[in-house]
């Protein structure tokens, strides 16, 4: 738990970091000429855009660089393959190309995780990708990602001499970009802590007679009392694991489970959203799409449901999403800001995103037809899918 705790200022600081910016950014705008909502959003995007590589296009700029090296040696007809032989060529006759994914393997095995999925990349996984990257124009990819850094620079350098950025805002501007950064290492050091805690809870299943799918829902101190004693409250934890709502007030923390925790998350999480045609969010990567909706609650359900095309509702969105991110046309979240895991990904992906709007998992369903407009921050509900099935009929 204290391995999560010391990444948790990240997300305190952003609260304030992006109000005072946004507040000082508009400041300067309305002093220079009045924008429409849409022009705004199209600055604004472009001041919080990152000035460096997410860690999602570092791999994927390190996957291109040992692609070309691939086919510099004239070794693509090997990634015909099955993969046993590929790693086993390479090993025996590659050993260069060989330690080039054993490198890739070390620096990002991470990647995939997320909170449920604990499963990381390995030597297959590199196989696999350095297969879809040797099918593309390797320079034209290389050339590209170079250049997106340096087009976003210098059009925010660009921008800061339009609207004449005081020293006030250029150091809010700083501090963003460095927390920008923070972000993928927070989520790093996240997914890792994930990774040890999912083998320390395996280790603990083999004491006793317990499941893991038991222990991943216990406290830390039921933890801690099941390795003193021996003894755990299994019927409690199975019920936290059925239903879990935690209410956090002033001077209390209420923790519910079974029915009581359903009921209360309904009445204070789902009031009545009835008759919402839109509702609004922050447009952190603009464009303006239409789409069927796939609502996920997990990078299971994401990988499962969407499809090329879908838009891709979630309460927030995580490494492991990223396959799935990379097929749908619009991402939609609940939760976020202009740092978030969303948000980054969706300006890297060049996809419409909106993020924070509280309600899209609950509003929308699977099969809904929507409009998503980043530009203004409005997702449009065109058809349910309940009416389009009952119009087919």
């Amino acid at each position: 738990m204290r391995f999560f705790g010391l990444t948790m200022d990240i997300d305190a600081i952003d609260i304030y970091l992006e109000k005072a910016m946004k507040e000082k950014f508009e400041k300067l705008i309305s002093k220079e000429e009045e924008l429409s909502k849409s022009k705004f959003n199209s600055k604004y995007s472009l001041l919080t855009s990152p000035v460096e590589l997410s860690y999602i296009t570092t791999e994927e700029f390190a996957v291109l660089k040992l692609a070309k090296e691939i086919k510099k040696q004239n070794l693509v007809s090997l990634f015909d393959n099955e993969p046993e032989r590929i790693v086993m060529n390479l090993k025996e006759n590659h050993p260069k190309i060989f330690e080039g994914i054993e490198s890739l393997v070390k620096k990002f095995w991470w990647t995939s995780l997320g909170w449920r999925q604990v499963k990381g990349n390995n030597f297959r996984t590199y196989v696999s990708k350095l297969k879809g990257a040797l099918e593309k124009d390797i320079e034209k990819e290389i050339k590209s990602i170079n250049n997106s850094i340096k087009k976003v620079k210098s059009e925010k350098k660009q921008l800061a001499i339009d609207f004449n950025f005081d020293d006030e805002m250029k150091f809010y501007l700083r501090l963003f970009e460095k927390y920008v950064l923070l972000h993928d290492y927070r989520k790093e050091d996240q997914m890792r802590g994930v990774a040890i805690m999912d083998k320390f809870l395996f280790e603990i299943k083999k004491i006793g007679d317990i499941r893991y799918e038991d222990l991943v829902w216990a406290w830390p101190d039921e933890i801690k009392n099941y390795l003193r004693e021996g003894v755990i409250d299994l019927e409690k934890i199975r019920d936290r694991k059925g239903a879990f709502f935690t209410i956090i007030e002033k001077d209390n923390i209420r923790q519910l489970t079974g029915e009581e925790a359903i009921k209360t998350r309904k009445k204070v999480l789902m009031p009545d959203q009835q008759n919402i045609h839109n509702f609004e969010g922050m447009g952190v990567s603009l464009g303006k799409v239409v789409g069927r909706v796939r609502v996920c609650h997990s990078s299971a359900d994401s990988i499962k449901k969407v499809r090329k095309g879908d838009i891709l509702v979630a309460s927030m969105t995580l490494p492991d999403y990223v396959p799935a991110m990379k097929k749908a046309v619009a991402i939609v979240t609940d939760e976020g800001g202009v740092t978030c895991h969303a948000a980054i990904v969706s300006r890297e992906l060049k996809l419409p995103c909106i993020v924070g709007t509280k309600i899209a998992t609950k509003v929308l369903n699977d099969g809904d037809l929507v409009e998503v407009n980043a530009n203004h921050g409005v997702v449009r509900i065109i058809k349910t899918a309940k009416s389009i099935i009952t119009n087919s009929k």
